[in-house]
């Protein structure tokens, strides 16, 4: 059965301080799971504290409401759809949704990506992909690292 996978970038439009930003992230990305999970969507955020990037993979009309609902948060603006394709296989399926912040462990992932800032006039659904998949790698490799210390 074909997966619907949407890839959008937003403004971030929310405010304060780098410690700010990172829990207000944590919020955006605990709401997402547990709506992700009730409606079967998988994907994966990336926020550079300027912009969100986002892979949303599932049943086409649960992604359609899923980025009414983004539309409609006031931590979001500026929301621009990138591409919209069918697939076969979810490229994150393990993730109700995994995040990542642009951190300095993660800032070299970012720069093999060519990527000083994420630019949403330059960003392309293979690039931004290409990154997630990437940084979903290193997370993995961490979680493992942890549990296996």
């Amino acid at each position: 059965m074909p997966v619907t996978q949407l890839t959008y970038l937003s403004r971030n439009a929310c405010a304060g301080d780098a410690t700010a930003l990172d829990e207000q992230l944590g919020q955006v990305l605990e709401v997402s799971r547990r709506n992700n999970a009730r409606d079967g969507l998988t994907g994966y955020l990336v926020s550079d504290g300027a912009w969100f990037l986002q892979i949303l993979e599932g049943d086409g009309d649960r992604v359609g409401a899923a980025l009414a609902r983004i539309r409609d948060d006031e931590r979001h603006s500026e929301v621009r759809v990138v591409s919209t394709r069918q697939i076969r296989m979810r490229s994150f399926p393990q993730w109700s949704m995994g995040g990542s912040l642009k951190t300095p462990p993660m800032r070299a992932i970012f720069r093999r990506h060519a990527l000083e800032r994420i630019d949403p006039d330059t960003l392309t659904a293979p690039a931004i992909l290409l990154l997630m998949m990437d940084l979903q790698d290193f997370e993995r490799a961490q979680d493992a690292a942890r549990r296996a210390g």
